[in-house]
C-alpha cells in the first residue's frame, strides 16, 4: 500500500507500554470450527438512494472516516483491532463513539458487519467482524488515500476459515505494532516467485504476512487454519516454500518462515509435515500474541515433540532459547 495511507504507514504508529499488560484469553477466537457460518447484520440498513441522502444530510465525522480507513486498510477487523489501531495512531476515541461510527458506516452501506455462528449453536460469536463494502471501495476510500483490491458484493457464501485466517494475520501484525518499535514495514499477501534449478519448475507463493525490522531482518508469517482439506492445501504451500528457500536469489537474506497455528497441538501436527519436507521454519500460535507472551511467541519443536520457546528482546535485538 502507498505510504500516504496513514493507517498502514509505520512512521505514524507508536508501540505502547500499556499493551505489555494485556490479558491473554483462555482460547483463541480465530480457530476454525466445523459447521460454522457467517451471519450478516442487515437490521436497519438503508437502501440506495436513501443511504446516499443520509450521508449527505449527516456526513461522516472525523472518527467515522478514520474507522472506515482502518477497515479498508486491514480488510477484516474486529472492534478491538479498530480500537488498537486508533490508539497506536494517537487518535483519541472511546468504545461508545467507535461503535456509533461503525453503526453509521454499516447502516449507510459503507461496511458490512457479521458474526460467526455454528449450525448447532443458538448464539453467534460474541465479537463482530467488519469488512469494507463495494460502495466504500469504489468511492469513499479514495478520498482517504486508501488503496484496496477489488471488493466483492458478498452475495455469495463467505468462507469462515479464510476470514479467520485474515483475522489471525491481523492479530499478528497488531501485536508487532503494539509491542515492538523495531518494525520497519509490512506487506500482506505479497507474491514471491522462484524457479527450481533442478526441475525448472516455476512456483509462486504469497505469505500471509511479511514484516521487516530496523536491523534489516525480516519474517514470513504463514497462518494456518484447520479448514476442510487444510492438510492437502498446506502441504502444497510448504512444498513451494521449500523451493523458495532452496532457490532464493535476492542479495538480502531470505525472511525467516514462521508458521502460525491455532494452538500448540495444531503446531505439532504441522511440524510433522515440515519435518517430512525438510523445511526450515519456526512456529507460533494465536495465544502468544498478547502482552508478555509476545516476548516468547516463537518456538521450535524437537523430535520428542517438546516445544522450545525463544525469549526475544526487540529492544536489545537478542534472542535466547529457553525451555
Amino acid at each position: 500500500m502507498p505510504a500516504k495511507n496513514i493507517y498502514t504507514n509505520v512512521a505514524n504508529i507508536t508501540a505502547l507500554l500499556e499493551y505489555h499488560g494485556e490479558i491473554t484469553p483462555k482460547t483463541t477466537i480465530f480457530s476454525s470450527i466445523p459447521g460454522e457460518n457467517v451471519i450478516f447484520d442487515v437490521e436497519g440498513i438503508l437502501k440506495y438512494p436513501i443511504n446516499i441522502n443520509s450521508l449527505t444530510a449527516q456526513p461522516l465525522n472525523e472518527l467515522a472516516r478514520h474507522v472506515l480507513g482502518i477497515i479498508g486498510s486491514y480488510e477484516c477487523v474486529t472492534t478491538k483491532m479498530i480500537t488498537d489501531c486508533l490508539n497506536l495512531l494517537g487518535i483519541p476515541a472511546d468504545s461508545k463513539h467507535i461503535l456509533s461510527a461503525c453503526e453509521q458506516l454499516r447502516k449507510t452501506g459503507l461496511i458490512h458487519a457479521f458474526r460467526f455462528k455454528c449450525e448447532d449453536d443458538c448464539k453467534p460469536a460474541g465479537y463482530i467482524v467488519y469488512t469494507i463494502s463495494k460502495l466504500a471501495g469504489e468511492n469513499a476510500l479514495h478520498s482517504l488515500g486508501v488503496a484496496i483490491n477489488q471488493v466483492d458484493n458478498y452475495n455469495v457464501v463467505m468462507d469462515p476459515a479464510n476470514i479467520k485466517k485474515k483475522l489471525a494475520t491481523n492479530q499478528i501484525l497488531f501485536a508487532h505494532l503494539k509491542l515492538n518499535n523495531e518494525v520497519a514495514g509490512f506487506e500482506k499477501s505479497k507474491r514471491y516467485t522462484a524457479v527450481n534449478k533442478t526441475t525448472d519448475e516455476h512456483v509462486a507463493i504469497k505469505p500471509s504476512l511479511f514484516i521487516s525490522f530496523n536491523d534489516e531482518s525480516s519474517l514470513f508469517y504463514e497462518v494456518v487454519r484447520k479448514s476442510p482439506f487444510w492438510k492437502t492445501e498446506l502441504e502444497n504451500k510448504l512444498y513451494r516454500y521449500k523451493i523458495l528457500q532452496d532457490n532464493w536469489e535476492s542479495s538480502k537474506e531470505i525472511p525467516q518462515l514462521v508458521i502460525c497455528c491455532e494452538n500448540a497441538e495444531h503446531a505439532k501436527e504441522v511440524y510433522k509435515m515440515v519435518q517430512t519436507i525438510r523445511l526450515k521454519a519456526l512456529f507460533t500460535h494465536d495465544l502468544l500474541f498478547f502482552g508478555e507472551n509476545f516476548n516468547h511467541h516463537l518456538f521450535r519443536i524437537n523430535n520428542m515433540k517438546e516445544i522450545l520457546y525463544f525469549r526475544i528482546s526487540f529492544d536489545e535485538k537478542e534472542a535466547k532459547e529457553a525451555v
